[in-house]
Protein backbone atom coordinates (compact mmCIF):
# COMPACT_ATOMS: atom_id res chain seq x y z
CA UNK A 1 0.00 0.00 0.00
CA UNK A 2 1.22 3.36 -1.01
CA UNK A 3 1.84 5.98 1.21
CA UNK A 4 2.13 9.67 1.77
CA UNK A 5 5.52 10.86 2.50
CA UNK A 6 6.62 13.92 3.28
CA UNK A 7 10.37 14.88 3.72
CA UNK A 8 11.64 17.58 5.38
CA UNK A 9 15.28 18.17 4.92
CA UNK A 10 16.59 19.94 7.79
CA UNK A 11 20.05 21.44 6.59
CA UNK A 12 20.13 25.20 4.86
CA UNK A 13 22.10 23.70 1.88
CA UNK A 14 20.46 21.47 -0.15
CA UNK A 15 23.80 20.21 -1.39
CA UNK A 16 25.07 18.53 1.46
CA UNK A 17 25.95 15.40 2.91
CA UNK A 18 21.88 14.95 4.48
CA UNK A 19 20.83 16.62 1.35
CA UNK A 20 22.22 13.67 -0.74
CA UNK A 21 20.46 11.37 2.36
CA UNK A 22 17.26 13.08 1.52
CA UNK A 23 17.21 12.41 -2.50
CA UNK A 24 18.08 8.83 -1.63
CA UNK A 25 15.17 8.65 0.61
CA UNK A 26 13.03 10.53 -2.08
CA UNK A 27 14.07 8.10 -5.12
CA UNK A 28 13.72 5.15 -3.20
CA UNK A 29 10.47 5.59 -1.25
CA UNK A 30 8.99 6.75 -4.86
CA UNK A 31 10.30 3.74 -6.25
CA UNK A 32 8.71 1.79 -3.78
CA UNK A 33 5.23 3.57 -5.00
CA UNK A 34 4.65 6.44 -2.47
CA UNK A 35 3.35 9.89 -3.15
CA UNK A 36 6.63 11.87 -2.06
CA UNK A 37 6.83 15.77 -1.32
CA UNK A 38 10.13 17.51 -0.16
CA UNK A 39 10.23 20.66 2.25
CA UNK A 40 13.91 22.27 1.97
CA UNK A 41 13.87 24.50 4.86
CA UNK A 42 16.51 26.39 3.58
CA UNK A 43 15.19 27.59 0.31
CA UNK A 44 11.84 28.58 2.00
CA UNK A 45 11.38 32.41 3.06
CA UNK A 46 10.21 32.92 7.17
CA UNK A 47 11.36 34.54 10.12
CA UNK A 48 12.42 31.51 12.16
CA UNK A 49 12.54 33.48 15.78
CA UNK A 50 9.39 33.47 17.62
CA UNK A 51 10.07 37.00 18.62
CA UNK A 52 6.84 36.72 22.20
CA UNK A 53 8.18 32.85 22.73
CA UNK A 54 4.59 30.89 22.94
CA UNK A 55 2.51 34.30 24.20
CA UNK A 56 1.43 35.09 21.08
CA UNK A 57 0.50 33.53 17.43
CA UNK A 58 2.87 34.84 15.09
CA UNK A 59 1.11 35.20 11.61
CA UNK A 60 2.75 32.50 9.45
CA UNK A 61 4.73 33.43 6.06
CA UNK A 62 3.35 31.63 2.69
CA UNK A 63 5.99 29.14 2.99
CA UNK A 64 5.13 28.35 6.79
CA UNK A 65 0.80 27.91 5.38
CA UNK A 66 2.59 25.55 2.53
CA UNK A 67 4.36 23.54 4.74
CA UNK A 68 1.51 23.11 7.26
CA UNK A 69 -0.48 21.55 4.42
CA UNK A 70 1.94 19.34 3.34
CA UNK A 71 2.35 17.90 7.29
CA UNK A 72 -1.28 17.45 6.90
CA UNK A 73 -1.27 15.80 3.77
CA UNK A 74 1.29 13.34 5.32
CA UNK A 75 0.98 9.82 6.57
CA UNK A 76 4.74 9.17 7.25
CA UNK A 77 7.08 12.32 8.27
CA UNK A 78 10.51 12.07 7.51
CA UNK A 79 12.49 14.56 8.92
CA UNK A 80 16.48 14.78 7.41
CA UNK A 81 19.28 16.96 9.66
CA UNK A 82 22.72 17.42 11.43
CA UNK A 83 23.47 17.50 14.68
CA UNK A 84 25.38 20.51 14.94
CA UNK A 85 26.44 21.49 18.71
CA UNK A 86 24.49 19.05 20.39
CA UNK A 87 20.92 20.15 18.57
CA UNK A 88 19.08 20.55 14.97
CA UNK A 89 20.07 23.75 13.02
CA UNK A 90 18.95 26.45 13.74
CA UNK A 91 16.06 26.97 10.95
CA UNK A 92 15.26 24.29 11.38
CA UNK A 93 14.29 24.32 14.94
CA UNK A 94 12.39 27.67 14.12
CA UNK A 95 10.54 26.20 11.57
CA UNK A 96 9.28 23.64 13.66
CA UNK A 97 8.43 26.48 16.42
CA UNK A 98 6.48 28.33 13.78
CA UNK A 99 4.74 25.70 11.60
CA UNK A 100 3.40 23.65 14.95
CA UNK A 101 3.04 26.00 17.63
CA UNK A 102 -0.32 27.30 15.67
CA UNK A 103 -3.69 25.10 15.48
CA UNK A 104 -3.22 22.92 12.26
CA UNK A 105 -5.51 20.54 11.33
CA UNK A 106 -4.90 16.79 10.92
CA UNK A 107 -5.48 14.60 8.33
CA UNK A 108 -8.68 13.80 9.81
CA UNK A 109 -9.98 16.97 9.51
CA UNK A 110 -9.81 17.51 13.49
CA UNK A 111 -7.88 20.81 14.43
CA UNK A 112 -5.52 20.43 17.35
CA UNK A 113 -5.30 23.26 19.41
CA UNK A 114 -1.73 22.62 20.47
CA UNK A 115 -0.42 22.95 17.12
CA UNK A 116 0.35 19.45 16.69
CA UNK A 117 -0.56 17.21 14.19
CA UNK A 118 -1.79 13.89 14.46
CA UNK A 119 0.15 12.16 11.16
CA UNK A 120 0.78 8.26 11.06
CA UNK A 121 4.53 8.08 11.77
CA UNK A 122 7.32 10.07 11.69
CA UNK A 123 11.25 9.44 11.16
CA UNK A 124 14.65 11.01 12.37
CA UNK A 125 17.49 11.02 10.38
CA UNK A 126 20.42 12.72 12.13
CA UNK A 127 24.31 12.54 10.40
CA UNK A 128 26.74 13.69 13.23
CA UNK A 129 30.74 14.66 12.97
CA UNK A 130 32.00 14.31 16.61
CA UNK A 131 33.76 11.83 18.25
CA UNK A 132 31.61 8.70 19.14
CA UNK A 133 31.59 9.24 22.71
CA UNK A 134 30.27 12.61 22.35
CA UNK A 135 28.26 11.89 18.89
CA UNK A 136 26.10 9.04 20.42
CA UNK A 137 25.08 11.48 23.41
CA UNK A 138 24.67 14.15 21.46
CA UNK A 139 22.45 12.47 18.92
CA UNK A 140 20.54 10.20 21.78
CA UNK A 141 19.02 13.75 23.18
CA UNK A 142 18.69 15.57 20.30
CA UNK A 143 16.54 13.09 19.13
CA UNK A 144 15.03 12.21 21.97
CA UNK A 145 14.49 15.53 22.59
CA UNK A 146 12.10 15.97 19.39
CA UNK A 147 10.04 12.41 19.96
CA UNK A 148 9.02 13.24 23.49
Amino acid sequence: MSKRILVVLGHPNNDSFCGAIANSYIEGAKAAGNEVQLISVGDLSFDPVLHKGYISIQELEPDLVAGQTAITWAQHIVFVYPIWWGAMPALLKGFIDRIFCQALPSSTGKIHSSGIACFQAAQLTCSLQWTCRLGISAGYIACRGIIK
